[in-house]
This record gives C-alpha cells, sequence and structure tokens, in this order.
C-alpha cells in the first residue's frame, strides 16, 4: 500500500471514529428536593394528574408507563383520583440543539524511522558490484487537524408529587420535585428518555436537596 493511501486511510478511521453515532452511556444530571420521608413503608395511594395537551399524547402515555413502573418499585399504588394520597405530575423536552465546532487530529506519515538494504556481490571478478534493494519503514504521527462540527441536544424531565387536595378550595401542596437534564448528540427523546427517568428513580426519593450525576449504560 503506497503512504498516500495509508494515510488516507488513517485519517479515515479516525473521523469515523470521531463522528460515529454510537451510543453507549446516557449521563444526566439529576437534582432533588422533597419532603418525603427516606423510606416509604406504607404503601402510598397515587394518581397521574395530566396537564392541558397530555390527556390524549400517546408520547406521554409511554413515559407514564415507565414512571408508573418505578413508583410501584417504590411501595407506589395507583388508584382512582378520587382515592389518592398524592397525584403525580411530569414534563419533558427537548431543546433545538446548538452546534459545537472543535478540531480533530490528522494522522499520516511523518518520515522514515528506518530503511533496511538486502543484496549481494557480483561478478567476483575484477570488477565486483551489488545488487541490492532498500526497504523504507515509514513513521506516523499527527500531521495536522481538521475542524469537526457537531449538534448538542438537551433533553430535560421533570416530576413533581402533590398532596391531593380534599375539597376545592385547597391548593396544591408539593411534596417532591424532581428534575432530569441530560445533554448528547441525539435529539431522539423517546429512546433517552426511559434512561433518564430510571436515572431519577435510581435513588428514590433520596436526600432532600440532593444533585447527582447518573450513567446509563444504553441497550
Amino acid at each position: 500500500m503506497r503512504a498516500s493511501a495509508r494515510t488516507a486511510l488513517i485519517m479515515l478511521s479516525v473521523l469515523l471514529s470521531s463522528c460515529g453515532t454510537l451510543i453507549t452511556s446516557i449521563t444526566s444530571d439529576i437534582s432533588v428536593f422533597h419532603r418525603m420521608p427516606p423510606t416509604l413503608t406504607n404503601a402510598t395511594k397515587y394518581s397521574f394528574l395530566r396537564l392541558k395537551g397530555q390527556e390524549t399524547s400517546l408520547e406521554h402515555a409511554s413515559y407514564e408507563e415507565f414512571i408508573r413502573n418505578d413508583l410501584g418499585k417504590h411501595n407506589f399504588r395507583e388508584v382512582q383520583f378520587q382515592e389518592a394520597e398524592v397525584v403525580v405530575i411530569f414534563f419533558y423536552g427537548i431543546t433545538q440543539g446548538r452546534q459545537e465546532i472543535s478540531s480533530i487530529p490528522i494522522f499520516g506519515q511523518t518520515g522514515i524511522s528506518s530503511s533496511h538494504t538486502y543484496g549481494g556481490l557480483y561478478n567476483l571478478g575484477a570488477y565486483p558490484g551489488f545488487s541490492g534493494t532498500t526497504t523504507y519503514v515509514p513513521s506516523y504521527g499527527i500531521i495536522g487537524s481538521m475542524p469537526y462540527s457537531s449538534t448538542e441536544y438537551t433533553r430535560y424531565l421533570s416530576m413533581s408529587i402533590y398532596k391531593r387536595p380534599k375539597t376545592d378550595k385547597e391548593k396544591l401542596e408539593k411534596v417532591y420535585e424532581g428534575k432530569v437534564i441530560s445533554s448528547g448528540s441525539s435529539n431522539q427523546l423517546p429512546k433517552i428518555a426511559p434512561y433518564m427517568i430510571r436515572a431519577l428513580f435510581k435513588n428514590f426519593p433520596g436526600d432532600n436537596g440532593r444533585t447527582e450525576t447518573v450513567t446509563m449504560p444504553f441497550q
């Protein structure tokens, strides 16, 4: 393989590894504030309260199912609104994305590291000669850089739990507020949201004022 072709191949492999969209994990920043006991010993009766526009959303229903499963793991039992002790409200979204410009290194041949000559003598009379072939071993390294553009999206999800008002005159009293923010190259929220929800419930309800970063393997 000629040096120019080898250099092009190395450049291509670096470019593909840098620009690939393969996602191996989802990292989320979690912040939680609440007035709930660290351990819920009794089954808490709850009901979802959907905001305007969420009532007929199949996407919302899909995320609701993930939250329902995780609440069930923490002694929450879903009931009709009239029987509920608390109501659960959540919303989510994704930004339009921001473009980021960076640079990636270009690898190529930087010179010759060594050479080897093979051959032998001929015409061993009065005028001997030598016939041989020299092989050069090239060296490789960074020979420059090239600009690289990527788009970063911010995905967010917020979940709140309120005490259900007993009368129409009572105000909703918030007892839990959890926020999840995740940034990455994917703008496909339906694929990312389940991992954000799982991260939120990893230490649910956790300590009041808790902030942490949770990384979930992407499958």
